[in-house]
């Protein structure tokens, strides 16, 4: 792809790797985008051309108008919803539209059997997510989006190194869809935009939140966009917001039901941060709940076991110097968090830590308290090798809404119902399939049985 590549590992090297403040991922975004999501030519221009860096200060040698500065006003766009009040919000419209859609699922306190539990998680979850971000519309009017979101999510790979079209036809077919669906809910949107009905925070049944409205704005602006190019990046960050998680969630809650005595430590840490309403809803102490060690310790441990992604990162303003090694600036650095993440003297040296690092075993986060004596969670052994979101200057703005979503989806999940898998262990392996991208799926479908528990009903949706 036009760039020498540097591969990086070892925590010795990653960490003074990430510290780096002239680091970029945006050489590739272009390409990413173009091929997969189809964004126009001239809009994936400005892309390569942008070498104003994602800080509000652009580069000194940098002659990019301040329009043009996709990378920081792409990455300031992103914070503004993922991040701080955005992400409050947008976690209490996750915590309402996902327990309705969860409580849907099943109404039933008898024992129904199903062919795949990842179908939950595509559906369901996916759904969740979406009306959250983007209000109702999108999926009212193009029910079949998340089906598409995830054909193009199962052939990113082949998009990217653009393979034979008998092989992806059926993806860019469901690029096309895609696109089109949110073409119509931008058009719908424009047309009957009422600017009474803008909440307080900022959100409307419109755009569903402020971040998409202020995106419409931010691209009219920029040379080379038009319609399809917002739809483009709007398809992207649907994809981006859900894909990782989703699949993440999934582990998480297979584990979970697989293990008994996890279970009744995730229930007992989900009941306590119940806060208590009426008998047809279902809400939590977001903040608490996201502070729950043994909660924490299944997020960590499904990301350090499932996610086998390439970081990558080039420096456009300088060479870069690890210890004694030199990297010269545009040239592509690739950081694989398999190493990290499946390390035996990371992860298995500590006293009683004798399990395998194959092995999903949420005990490698916890530890009690020599004050306290609680349980507590702690990412100390982690520094340099749990790396599922980059890190230091340069980490994933989404780390906090993933992290959200995960934990709420185990709390809601456990918490109303009960299920077993079916499956066979050795059934549960994970696909290869878009390995370096991030969460590998399962390779098989998961058959399982479920059953709700207790007396929650179907709540409204936000």
């Amino acid at each position: 792809m036009g760039h020498d590549y540097y591969v990086v590992q070892g925590s010795d090297n990653v960490l003074p790797l990430l510290k780096q403040r002239s680091l970029s991922g945006f050489l590739i975004h272009g390409l990413f985008l173009h091929r997969v999501f189809g964004l126009p030519k001239s809009a994936a221009q400005r892309y390569d051309e942008d070498d104003s860096g994602e800080y509000t200060k652009p580069g000194v040698d940098s002659n990019v108008e301040p329009r043009n500065r996709m990378n920081h006003l792409t990455r300031r766009s992103f914070t503004s919803l993922l991040n701080g009040p955005g992400l409050t919000l947008l976690g209490k419209k996750l915590e309402g539209n996902l327990t309705g859609r969860l409580l849907s699922i099943h109404g039933d306190y008898g024992w129904t059997h199903g062919n795949n539990f990842l179908d939950i998680f595509e559906t369901e979850v996916t759904s969740a997510v979406i009306d959250s971000i983007c209000g109702p519309y999108l999926l009212r009017e193009s029910p079949d989006f998340t089906k598409d979101l995830w054909t193009v999510d199962h052939n990113v790979l082949n998009l990217i190194f653009r393979l034979p079209w008998f092989i992806t036809s059926k993806a860019h077919a469901a690029q096309s869809r895609g696109l089109a669906a949110i073409k119509r809910w931008y058009a719908w949107a424009q047309e009957n935009f009422d600017p009474g009905s803008v909440s307080p925070e900022g959100d409307d049944p419109y755009w569903g939140t402020t971040y998409f409205r202020e995106l419409l704005a931010m691209f009219a602006a920029v040379d080379g966009f038009d319609a399809t190019g917002v739809a483009s990046e709007v398809f992207a960050f649907i994809w981006g917001s859900n894909t990782n998680a989703i699949i993440s969630a999934f582990w998480a809650c297979l584990e979970v039901f697989r293990d008994p005595e996890l279970l009744e430590e995730i229930r007992r840490e989900a009941t306590s941060c119940m806060i208590k309403q009426t008998g047809s809803d279902l809400r939590f102490d977001i903040p608490r709940l996201l502070q729950q060690p043994v909660m924490q310790a299944v997020f960590a441990e499904t990301l350090r076991l499932r996610i086998h992604g390439f970081v990558m990162r080039a420096s456009t303003k300088n060479d870069i110097v690890i210890n004694e090694w030199k990297i010269p600036k545009n040239q592509m650095v690739l950081m694989s968090s398999t190493p990290g993440h499946m390390s035996p003297s990371v992860w298995c040296s500590g006293p009683g830590e004798s399990r395998p690092v194959e092995t999903f075993w949420p005990g490698r986060f916890l530890h009690y308290s020599d004050k306290t004596h609680f349980l507590e969670f702690s990412m100390k052994k982690a520094q340099g090798a749990w790396m599922p979101f980059g890190g230091s200057h340069h980490p994933c703005p989404g780390r906090h809404f993933s992290k959200l979503e995960i934990i709420l989806t185990i709390a809601l999940l456990t918490t109303t119902y009960d299920c077993e898998i079916l499956a066979r262990p050795e059934n549960l392996q994970m696909s290869p399939r878009n390995f370096g991208l991030g969460v590998l799926g399962p390779a098989k479908k998961v058959p399982f049985r479920i059953r709700r528990r207790g007396s929650f009903t179907t709540v409204s949706r936000v």
